[in-house]
């Protein structure tokens, strides 16, 4: 089973439909000792990675983690802990994450497989992103670029082109964020760069201080001409910048369609927000304030989620340490006891052997006189 699996391993990468397909079809039960279920388990994980089927269960990921936190060459070390993490990534537990991908970057300078290198380092730059950490987010997407750049992977270094936009973008830098787009631009990019590009590109249009919503609304159409399904944001952006333009109706379909799918506090207070701005540039100022509360409203229920989430975290850590403190007391307890049983035992022995040593002179002494 062993080489079957290393078989897999080899093509996995340019046929992963094909490897995912293998792999489900072994019968788990034949799988024998730690190696195999390793190797079975980092495939797979990485098998629907690539197949675009998040994968977001940890028990897929632990078995490979488990050996391979202490077997393996660094590569696949490094591996094991990426998906580990790309599977908190992708349950939006970016602490979690980030603390699985530091476990595997400790290994980052011996490995060899710089495309994997360089996908750990694009992983943590994303988490820091989604956690506002611009400057950490920026210094691992350069130490992605260069890794990407050493194994010459040039449609990952486009993909980077985007995360890089958003950075820019975040920390207001808005001719750092133009540059990035004018160097991408005329380049033959693969459809789902080009999709993501021009959506950022219309966003950007709605940001820069000198806002052109006209080519917003240009980029935003080439977009969803491409087949682009745009992010909530975007089109909560594509919405204003259409009623900003005059194109009230396509604003208000927008909008509807948008309320269908919203599914969490955050994108409530997004769409309320956008609401308020939209029926105030109509001069409906009732209708805006009416939305503003809303919004309002969904900030503080969000912010109050956060808190208690962040509490619940503290109270886990604190039960943590206080278990392990606890565990470290007993440990030390227990050596003492010990110290104190061995230093009896060696007394008793040696309290025995120097009675026995007494004994026998004495009736040495006894012998010789009688």
């Amino acid at each position: 089973m062993l080489a079957h699996l290393e078989d897999i391993e080899s093509y996995i990468q340019e046929r992963p439909d094909s490897a995912l397909a293998v792999l489900d079809s072994i019968d788990r039960t034949r799988l024998s000792g730690r190696k195999e279920k390793a190797l079975f388990s980092l495939l797979n994980t990485m098998a629907l990675d690539k197949n675009y089927i998040d994968p977001k269960e940890d028990s897929l990921i632990e078995p490979a983690v488990k050996y391979y936190s202490k077997h393996g060459d660094s590569d696949t070390r490094l591996k094991a802990f990426f998906y580990k993490g790309r599977i908190s990534l992708y349950n939006r537990h970016y602490d979690e994450a980030i603390l699985s991908y530091m476990e595997g970057y400790r290994y980052i300078d011996k490995c060899k497989d710089y495309k994997y290198c360089g996908f750990l380092c694009e992983d943590i730059s994303r988490c820091f992103l989604n956690t506002y950490n611009q400057d950490e987010a920026l210094r691992y997407i350069n130490i992605a670029q260069d890794f990407f750049t050493r194994c010459k992977n040039e449609t990952s270094l486009n993909v980077l082109s985007a995360c890089l936009v958003t950075i820019y973008m975040n920390k207001k830098e808005w001719a750092k964020a133009d540059s990035v787009f004018r160097a991408v631009e005329g380049k033959n990019l693969p459809l789902y760069i080009r999709q993501n590009i021009n959506e950022l590109r219309a966003v950007y249009y709605t940001y820069i201080p000198d806002r052109d919503y006209a080519l917003a609304n240009k980029f935003f159409s080439e977009s969803i001409s491409l087949g682009a399904k745009l992010q909530f944001n975007s089109l909560c952006s594509y919405a204003y910048s259409l009623n900003v333009t005059g194109r009230r109706e396509d604003a208000d379909h927008i909008m509807d369609s948008i309320s269908t799918i919203i599914d969490d506090k955050a994108k409530e207070c997004r769409f309320y927000s956008v609401e308020s701005k939209i029926e105030e540039k109509r001069g409906r100022y009732k209708e805006a304030l009416s939305s503003y509360r809303h919004c309002l409203d969904c900030q503080e229920e969000e912010i109050e989620k956060q808190q208690q989430a962040s509490a619940l975290k503290a109270q886990r850590e604190f039960f943590s340490a206080e278990r392990a403190l606890k565990e470290k007391e007993a440990a030390k307890l227990r050596y003492y006891m010990a110290a104190i049983l061995l230093g009896f035992v060696i007394v008793l022995i040696a309290g025995v052997f120097i009675y026995r040593r007494m004994k026998a002179r004495v009736e040495a002494d006894q012998n010789r006189y009688a």
